[in-house]
């Protein structure tokens, strides 16, 4: 399958956020795994029937919306804690897509979003520590707004040599004093249970590696 055109080019910090690998491993393995974060973003857009109205939840948004525009009739509600980089994410797309994502200002966005408001949720942030707390609490923060599905990147498993780059856990020098930090697949899979959703589906970036997965989840 052709690569959509590219509909702007995101601040540098923002492209280290969708490579779940170190900036030293070279450019041809920084391109595979764009290409497979892509893949797999479609792959679960297709399992999940091809959401409509989506929600994104990111530090970076606009990352993922050359993938999501491809469904002609897609709109998408995007909100991020930074209103600048909203802002700027937003004016660099085309005039003739501006009008299918709409930002919303964080915590605004929870207040105009009422219950079951979006058909799919998606938090495309690949942790770059090997903690998925964060992702959890804004899945657990945004559980009311979706009436159906999730689409979830987190890391499963502990990292191996190539992995040395990984970020400091943030949540500190007692790092999960309200659980586990769900680098267990295991753990992370009970903790969707616990939360209400079922597994539809998952796919690791690496086939047959831990890392970086995509999941799929559903109410």
């Amino acid at each position: 399958m052709n690569e959509p055109q590219r509909l702007f080019v995101p601040a540098a910090h923002c492209e280290n956020a969708v490579v779940a690998g170190s900036s030293v491993v070279g450019g041809l393995r920084q391109r595979l795994r764009q290409w497979r974060y892509k893949r797999l973003l479609r792959l679960a857009l297709r399992l999940a029937e091809e959401p409509i109205l989506m929600l994104e939840v990111s530090m970076c948004p606009g990352v993922a919306w050359p993938v999501l525009l491809e469904h002609s009739n897609r709109i998408i509600v995007t909100t991020c804690p930074s209103t600048e980089s909203l802002v700027a994410a937003h004016q660099k797309l085309p005039e003739t897509l501006k009008r299918r994502i709409r930002a919303l200002p964080a915590p605004q966005g929870e207040a105009e979003l009422r219950q079951g408001a979006v058909d799919c949720l998606l938090l495309p942030e690949i942790p770059q520590t090997t903690c998925n707390v964060p992702n959890i609490r804004l899945l657990n923060e945004w559980i009311p707004v979706t009436r159906d599905s999730v689409i979830l990147f987190a890391r499963i498993g502990q990292p191996d040599s190539t992995g040395s780059d990984l970020q400091a856990c943030p949540c500190g020098v007692e790092p999960h004093p309200i659980g586990p930090d769900f680098a267990s697949a295991r753990a992370l899979e009970r903790e969707f249970q616990r939360l209400g959703f079922s597994q539809i589906r998952h796919h690791n970036v690496i086939p047959g590696v831990d890392g970086v997965r995509v999941y799929l989840l559903r109410k």
